[in-house]
């Protein structure tokens, strides 16, 4: 009993720092005999909490959300996917390649 509280406790501290709690929690699991799917969908429900509260404490530091593209000046919303995908930035479709630049030269 010790040793599944002890892979719960690094597991759970693994997975809310940097993710895969799973490698040290789901081998402990079939280790003290849980079958392998039981043991997995144990695992999936141990690990949610953790998961849940992390992203939650992470939110913070990442900022506010910022919008995909950014609005028009008549006030619309692009939509490149409904066009077929989004043209190339200005600089780039008029920007001459450097092989067909010092050919001309």
């Amino acid at each position: 009993m010790l040793f599944l509280l002890c892979a719960a406790v690094l597991s759970g501290a693994l997975n809310a720092v940097a993710g895969g709690g799973s490698f040290i929690g789901l081998p402990a699991l079939i280790y003290v005999g849980i079958p392998a799917v039981s043991a997995n969908a144990t695992n999936a429900f141990a690990l949610l909490p953790g998961s849940l509260s992390s992203a939650l404490g992470y939110r913070r530091e990442r900022g506010p959300p910022r919008p995909l593209l950014p609005p028009r000046p008549g006030g619309r919303v692009r939509a490149p996917a409904a066009k077929g995908g989004a043209p190339p930035p200005p600089a780039i479709g008029s920007c001459r390649s450097a092989a067909s630049a010092s050919s001309e030269g």
